[in-house]
């Protein structure tokens, strides 16, 4: 589980976690079987600071693993683009809904055995300089 912030702010933040697909095993996850189908769960947090608008959510699949799906997007986010490990995602936020803002969730399949990196995930606004990252990981695949 990855949570980090901006140097000197607390406006946007972004967590993201690796979990058993079927809904087996640990909430969270560094460690996976080779064909196992894993669920990656992102959720942007906005503080009260954070500028409504379109957000940019983009994460690199670490290199064993294969973007298999992602769960139906809605009004709040859609999927951008997929590009090999590339995943980005478009995410509209409004501090006036009434609804708190939703988890991204796509799933990857592992494919390859070792120990990769999971590079930052990052959240973007698009007419802002406003962003926050996870921190890198390592995520095994037996």
């Amino acid at each position: 589980v990855s949570r980090a912030r901006p140097a000197g702010s607390n406006q946007v933040t972004i967590l993201r976690t690796y979990s058993m697909s079927n809904g087996s095993g640990a909430k969270s996850q560094g460690s996976f079987s080779r064909s196992d189908i894993v669920k990656i769960s992102i959720t942007p947090t906005f503080g009260p600071t954070a500028p409504d608008g379109y957000y940019e959510i983009t994460d690199i699949l670490p290199a064993g693993f294969r973007f298999v799906r992602y769960s139906s997007g809605n009004e709040i986010w859609w999927p951008d683009e997929v590009t090999g490990q590339k995943v980005v995602f478009g995410y509209y936020y409004n501090k006036n809904a009434t609804r708190k803002p939703a988890t991204i969730t796509y799933e990857a399949a592992a494919v390859t055995e070792g120990t990769f990196t999971a590079d930052n995930a990052v959240i973007r606004h698009t007419d802002s300089a406003i962003s926050g990252f996870t921190k890198k990981e390592q995520i095994t695949i037996r």
